[in-house]
């Protein structure tokens, strides 16, 4: 379905804007400082009940829908995910995504672009269905067609996240600064 409503064009002041209006909502900031103190007490990843705890309160704080979160700690642990981020790889966000449980294959893309962002903020951008949306909308108006599959690969998502910053000026801006403003864009303009 079309979003009928008129959508402004992403500049450096609405950018500004929305960051403001993200830093007045007092739930959001504390929910960030509680994950950011938290992964800076347990910056690593060798320790499974570290993991553990930094997993659900991921999955507490963003609904990220991790249901079994031992056998997530576990496949994490397994990955020497440390190195990885040490060494910027875009590749770790699907890593972690995927991840069996059982006898079935889950993929958990949000939680791994939050869990990675929370290890390297300027480096990992957030996932979520508004950034999506919105990223989808500004591609078609500039004659480029974003698949949701398409934004489910990171290093195709963190690509389109750095066009989007350098179409639109806003370069200027942190990967969590855009991540604030496209999630709470994407929330007004496509609920």
């Amino acid at each position: 379905m079309p979003n009928t409503v008129s959508v402004p064009t992403p500049t450096p002041d609405l950018v500004r804007e929305y960051i403001e209006k993200w830093k007045a909502d007092r739930n959001f900031v504390l929910a960030d400082a509680c994950i950011r103190d938290l992964f800076s007490l347990y910056p690593l990843n060798t320790d499974i009940r570290h993991i553990l705890v930094k997993i659900s309160v991921i999955n507490q704080l963003f609904n990220t829908n991790i249901f079994a979160p031992i056998p997530v700690a576990k496949h994490i642990v397994g990955l020497n995910v440390d190195q990885l981020f040490k060494s910027e790889s875009l590749f770790v966000v699907d890593k972690i995504a995927e991840v069996s449980i059982g006898e079935k294959n889950r993929s958990f893309y949000s939680f791994a672009t939050k869990y990675a962002h929370y290890h390297v903020p300027n480096i990992y951008a957030i996932y979520d269905s508004y950034v999506a949306r919105v990223i989808t909308h500004f591609g078609v108006l500039n004659g480029i067609r974003f698949s949701r599959n398409d934004l489910r690969k990171y290093t195709t998502y963190s690509l389109t996240i750095a066009w989007f910053r350098g179409q639109y000026g806003l370069k200027e801006f942190s990967v969590r600064e855009l991540d604030i403003f496209l999630w709470i864009f994407g929330k007004q303009y496509f609920p």
